[in-house]
């Protein structure tokens, strides 16, 4: 969730805490987020490298990504064999049939210009230390980002006046996470201490047209939970093809 300190095993009081992987096939301290319209599944290591996207319906690998010895993205395979390489030396990007897209870095290292096979360039401009600002398309067309002092995500705006507003409420050791969209639909997420082992992470099913909340659990950490869509009761749901009365109304 937003605002986590990267590589902390700690509470902010200092307490030891546990957080336990989302779905199987994960390692201590990967993480998942799932696709908005839960497609795909995106899964990456603790410091943020993306290593796959597994297509939740198959549950294959869509594309699988490489990085050499100083974590720089060097490879990417998608779901039918075809490599694609970043030559970090030649500053380019070579696809499978060779065509090339050439990439130029600024002062600070980051990259400033992303040129496809067919002449046309993205620019992408940052902060000093690195935070991505804005995005601009061949036609002129830029989406701005904007950051708060400790260099969380606050606002994201397209070119037609679309995006995200982000905010962030802490009540002593929890906190809310809010996202509100253009049109002013909001979507909250919720990081409750409830001991010092263990935190209450509310988030959405992959599959679920409706809200499904999922926490750490002691005994199994593949519960979901709901509200029933008859009585408003609670069930527990083990995984996305368990049978509770009504509760298959919760998935598309």
């Amino acid at each position: 969730l937003l605002g986590e300190t990267p590589n902390s095993p700690t509470s902010p009081l200092g307490r030891l805490r546990k957080i336990g992987p989302a779905f199987p096939g994960s390692t201590w301290g990967e993480f998942q987020l799932a696709a908005a319209d839960g497609q795909a599944l995106y899964h990456f290591t603790r410091d943020g490298r993306h290593l796959r996207t597994v297509d939740t319906t198959t549950g294959q690998d869509l594309y699988q990504f490489g990085y050499d010895a100083n974590g720089y993205l060097i490879r990417l395979t998608d779901l039918d064999g075809d490599l694609t390489t970043i030559e970090r030396d030649e500053q380019s990007i070579v696809a499978p049939d060779g065509q090339r897209t050439r990439l130029t870095v600024n002062a600070n290292g980051y990259l400033e210009t992303v040129t496809n096979p067919a002449g046309e360039t993205y620019h992408l401009g940052y902060t000093n230390d690195g935070l991505l600002t804005q995005f601009t398309t061949p036609r002129g067309h830029t989406t701005t980002m904007q950051y708060d002092p400790l260099g969380r995500l606050v606002k994201e705006e397209n070119p037609v006046g679309g995006g995200w507003t982000l905010s962030r409420t802490q009540t002593g050791t929890d906190f809310e996470s809010s996202l509100t969209s253009a049109e002013h639909r909001t979507s909250r997420y919720l990081v409750d201490m409830l001991n010092e082992t263990s935190e209450h992470r509310p988030r959405r099913h992959p599959k679920c047209r409706n809200q499904l909340e999922q926490w750490d659990d002691p005994s199994d950490s593949s519960r979901w939970y709901g509200h029933h869509p008859k009585t408003g009761s609670r069930p527990a749901v083990w995984d996305a093809l368990a049978s509770v009365a009504g509760v298959e109304n919760y998935f598309a």
